[in-house]
């Protein structure tokens, strides 16, 4: 990996999510069954703020871009197949266009591992550097919205538990300028956020939110964050998220289809 001295995950740590069986194992008496196995070289994460960059690109990933948060380790993309970093992504889930952006004093979480041997680093200094697989900005940052130019929903968190509860987190916007002011006020003054799911039964179900809050208050703002929740039998296994005007309405501002993470 990138960074690394050991071979492949080689010393990481693996999180494995099961089922105990106490009966199961060559001797019968008990085993972890795996439904589900997560794998990484080392479990790091780091919080804080930009101090410096340099983008060219709309992920902040050209020959020459870098970033670094609280003077410490430049953070640099993962680029091995076995584990891509994602784009950078603000935390309301919107696509981000970097390019040219001033980054500095903006809060962000990373997720990756800090290497083990010394990189070669954009910005000229030869260190050992932050991996990353995920970068989060912490919003609003309007003026970075890749479609800005458009009503838009995105879901953050979308997940169920067996018997329990479905709860979907996102966000709207509406259009805006190019420097990221509000062309309307659709955003925080408007609209219902509708679901629509399958159950495992085949039966389809549809939920409305008005819950849709201003990020900030008072007065109109573009972005504006939605919560829906709901009681089930059982869970879909995605879910398909609409900004409507008004509920009945065949016209949605913006629509978007996240899978959901389910849990017994």
């Amino acid at each position: 990996m990138p960074g690394r001295s050991q071979r492949g995950f080689i010393g990481g740590t693996a999180i494995a999510i099961g089922t105990w069986d106490p009966t199961g194992g060559p001797l019968g008496t008990g085993i972890m069954v795996a439904d589900d196995v997560f794998t990484e070289p080392a479990e790091n994460v780091v919080l804080g703020v930009i101090t410096s960059n340099l983008c060219s690109t709309p992920n902040c990933d050209g020959e020459t871009d870098f970033i670094r948060g609280s003077n410490g380790p430049v953070m640099l993309p993962i680029d091995d197949r076995r584990m891509p970093a994602n784009d950078i992504r603000v935390d309301s889930g919107f696509a981000l266009d970097l390019t040219s952006a001033d980054l500095v004093g903006v809060p962000y979480g990373m997720e990756g591992y800090y290497g083990d041997r010394n990189v070669a680093t954009p910005d000229g200094a030869n260190e050992k550097a932050l991996h990353y697989f995920i970068l989060d900005l912490t919003g609003p940052l309007d003026a970075f919205l890749a479609n800005k130019d458009m009503h838009e929903v995105a879901v953050e968190r979308a997940n169920c538990r067996v018997g329990d509860e479905l709860a979907i987190r996102g966000a709207v916007h509406s259009p805006l300028e190019p420097d990221g002011t509000p062309s309307d006020t659709v955003g925080s003054a408007k609209g219902v956020i509708q679901a629509n799911f399958v159950l495992p039964n085949g039966n389809s179900v549809t939920r409305f939110s008005t819950d849709i809050v201003p990020d900030v208050a008072p007065g109109p703002s573009a972005t504006s964050t939605f919560q829906l929740q709901t009681n089930l039998p059982n869970c879909p296994t995605s879910v398909e998220v609409l900004w409507q005007p008004d509920i009945g309405s065949t016209e949605p501002f913006a629509t978007t289809t996240t899978d959901v993470d389910v849990r017994l």
